[in-house]
């Protein structure tokens, strides 16, 4: 078991200096894609410390005080925490909403460049609001110009940020209109 666990390590080691990490400690500089899917895949698996090797070792490449280092061990002790428990919590289960945008200000415009401008700006400030965890857990935000909505796939906490983001340009608007 021991020799298993130390082949299973080199290999995630050796997987961490062949994805492309940079030489520099960046605070915050981003793992690469195959190091995020080994990640996840852990997580999946529940194979924690295959996934705590993967994260230590983006801290060791990056610094201490790297954000997405910080932010997958964050993500591996809340995971553990809640599936194994005596249930799993939907935080971190992807699902899929439409947003409809069309009432909103800046979004009801038949001009698609102005839609989608106005919507990278909106998904750009929750995705600042979500942190690095946007990246772990590979948040999609896809715009649909026809029916001026967009579609996100993602965990339950990130469409918690994208309603209550709309919730405040609703009340901003209104207290607007109201002056």
């Amino acid at each position: 078991m021991a020799k298993l666990k130390n082949l299973l390590a080199g290999c995630v080691f050796c997987a961490l200096a062949s994805t492309g990490f940079a030489e520099d400690k960046s605070k915050v500089a981003t793992p690469s894609q195959d190091t995020l899917s080994m990640y996840h895949k852990a997580l999946t698996d529940r194979h924690y410390h295959t996934a705590e090797l993967l994260a230590r070792g983006v801290l060791d490449k990056y610094g201490e005080e790297n954000e997405f280092g910080k932010a997958m061990l964050s993500e591996l002790d809340a995971y553990r925490e809640v599936t194994e428990g005596p249930r799993i919590m939907s935080t971190y289960v992807r699902t899929i909403e439409a947003y409809d945008l069309s009432s909103y200000e800046g979004f009801a415009t038949t001009d698609q460049r102005v839609f989608k401008t106005n919507l990278k700006t909106l998904v750009e400030a929750i995705r600042q609001e979500v942190g690095p965890r946007w990246d772990l857990f590979e948040v999609q935000a896809d715009p649909f110009t026809t029916n001026l909505s967009v579609l996100v796939s993602a965990p339950q906490f990130v469409h918690e940020a994208f309603a209550k983001h709309l919730a405040e340009m609703r009340s901003a608007r209104q207290e607007e209109v109201a002056n």
